[in-house]
């Protein structure tokens, strides 16, 4: 019974720190809503438009590479 009652409270707390989270970033955005994005994270997001491009440029072979190439299993070192 302590053990269901310790896990309780671990969900609850996990819970609610993420509902803390996303309350404050709500915030945040509805406080400042025009804040530019730092740079690093605004080159991110255009290297994530590009990769999406050549995605969607590439042909059917070099998907099925992409995907064999993605299937692999990491090597140990």
């Amino acid at each position: 019974r302590a053990r269901g009652q310790t896990g309780l409270w671990l969900g609850a707390y996990a819970a609610g720190t993420l509902a803390l989270c996303l309350l404050s970033a709500w915030t945040a955005y509805k406080v400042h809503p025009d804040t530019p994005l730092p740079p690093e994270l605004a080159a991110y997001a255009e290297q994530g438009r590009r990769h999406a491009a050549l995605l969607d440029k590439a042909s059917d072979k070099e998907l099925k590479l992409i995907r064999e190439i993605q299937a692999r299993r990491a090597r140990p070192k």
